[in-house]
């Protein structure tokens, strides 16, 4: 067989068994995404968890970013966006929204219904995420990418950097929050140290 044809083959197999495209992030960058969600502030009713125990369900989240992202500006700008959408609380993580305190429930509806789901909180619109139990690997994998998504979007959409490309996440064709100024100014310093 021609040694060509034999590499497209091999590539093609892999594709078939590993079911992506994309290279996976190296451990390198997952732990430095991993190491930028611990620098931010740990949710309240996590406090007893230890660092280890907090790992086990963050490092999923660390590797759907570092494989989301192209740029460690935008690895920070994903890290930023989860900890303020659910503070990386553990109840959010595992698909347990009605666990959380009132306020903090995903997006509840007043029938009981979770509108957002995950670190990012992301809705329906995110159909690929929705397809897979909350919490899973690929489900994590599918919202960090489409989070990358809609913020390069915004940024192109809304000229104005990263302030733009926050207020962008807001829906629809807004280009101006109030919140996106602090929300840009914490991703500047978890860029800083990551």
């Amino acid at each position: 067989m021609d040694p060509m044809k034999r590499l497209l083959l091999i590539c093609v197999a892999l594709l078939v068994l590993t079911g992506s495209a994309e290279p996976a992030p190296s451990q390198a960058r997952v732990d430095r995404v991993l190491a930028g969600i611990f620098r931010r502030p740990t949710w309240y009713q996590d406090k007893h968890l230890s660092r280890q125990e907090r790992a086990v369900y963050l490092r999923p989240v660390a590797k759907a970013i570092a494989k989301a992202t192209r740029t460690d500006a935008e690895a920070a700008a994903l890290i930023t966006h989860g900890w303020y959408e659910s503070r990386y609380a553990k109840y959010v993580i595992e698909g347990r929204c009605k666990d959380g305190p009132v306020g903090a429930q995903c997006d509840i509806t007043k029938k009981g219904v979770v509108r957002a789901r995950g670190p990012f909180q992301v809705w329906k619109w995110c159909r690929d995420a929705w397809g897979y139990p909350q919490g899973d690997q690929a489900a994590l994998a599918h919202e960090a990418r489409c989070i990358a998504r809609w913020m390069r979007g915004a940024m192109r959409r809304c000229q104005g950097g990263w302030v733009s490309a926050f207020a962008g996440m807001r829906g629809g064709a807004r280009c101006e929050w109030g919140p996106a100024k602090k929300r840009a100014h914490t991703m500047r310093k978890v860029l800083a140290k990551l």
